[in-house]
């Protein structure tokens, strides 16, 4: 049976018809850079509920990554506001963390002593020593514990940098294609461990990538970006059940379809349509 896909046409929607029960609250939100001339991202109005993993996808320069620096707190929007829990995001918080697409150890620190750094600034009520343990239990490098960062290979370093961001139990993990550089047997690898760890933790996510086989393994949405402005060119939902097996046939009709979304994101945006979010639902039988 074909898979059924559904729009509605766009509408302006803001912070007060949203759902203000939403783990993570875009409204309104545009940023530009000093010194240019056109926006990075605008008018993205999107809400994230509690425990979803969100992907974000779109090509190079639209806005991806400041949009999750925006979430994170690393920067401040030009207009509109980013709320977590219903309250407005001002700075970083141990309690929202990102993961970039370098692992960014310490190299004059051994592995425990970089999942531990961020214990030492946020009160856990684990004991420092027990919190590390569990965390490279759960990354699978509890054998590791002593050894020099810089031995280890991309993976296992990306793992530990995972184990650091968990140590400090955020609410809200934020994940900059981390594994883009990491070989194609260890990127599926990490992307299935990452998704049944945030499962696990009853975490909400944010993913940005450009790679939409791991937006379709990993996120519950998928968001496909506009560019030049960055905006939300279409918000895809996933069918409940959806099967993270690219073998799987659909998997590959909706892999299709997102394609075809993709394909459209490069086209100029319609004069005529409202700058917010296109809703297409699809369901598989």
């Amino acid at each position: 049976m074909k898979a059924a896909a559904m729009k509605i046409e766009p509408t302006k929607t803001s912070a007060s018809s949203q759902d203000e029960s939403a783990k993570i609250l875009l409204c309104g939100l545009s940023h530009r850079y000093r010194h240019r001339k056109l926006n990075t991202l605008s008018d993205i109005d999107l809400a994230i509920p509690h425990g979803q993993v969100l992907a974000v996808v779109g090509r190079s320069g639209c806005g991806k990554s400041t949009l999750l620096q925006l979430i994170a707190g690393l920067l401040r929007p030009s207009s509109g506001e980013v709320r977590i829990d219903g309250l407005p995001v001002s700075g970083p918080s141990p309690r929202r963390n990102l993961i970039f697409q370098q692992p960014s150890l310490y190299p004059w620190m051994n592995v425990a002593q970089n999942v531990g750094f961020g214990l030492k600034f946020v009160p856990s009520p684990t004991p420092p020593r027990r919190r590390i343990e569990e965390m490279l239990q759960l990354v699978g490098l509890e054998q590791h514990a002593e050894d020099d960062v810089r031995m280890l290979s991309g993976g296992q370093q990306q793992r530990v940098a995972l184990a650091r961001s968990l140590a400090t139990a955020p609410e809200v993990l934020l994940l900059d294609e981390p594994f883009s550089a990491l070989d194609a047997m260890t990127r599926a690898e990490l992307q299935a461990q990452v998704r049944g760890i945030i499962d696990a933790l009853g975490m909400t996510a944010v993913l940005v990538t450009h790679d939409l086989d791991e937006a379709l393994l990993m996120g519950d949405r998928i968001v496909v970006m506009d560019s030049h402005p960055g905006r939300v060119r279409e918000a895809v939902e996933l069918p409940a059940g959806h099967r993270r097996d690219r073998a799987h046939v659909g998997f590959q009709r909706l892999r299709h379809q997102l394609e075809q979304t993709f394909v459209d994101a490069a086209r100029p945006f319609p004069a005529t349509a409202s700058p917010y979010t296109y809703q297409t639902s699809r369901e598989l039988n």
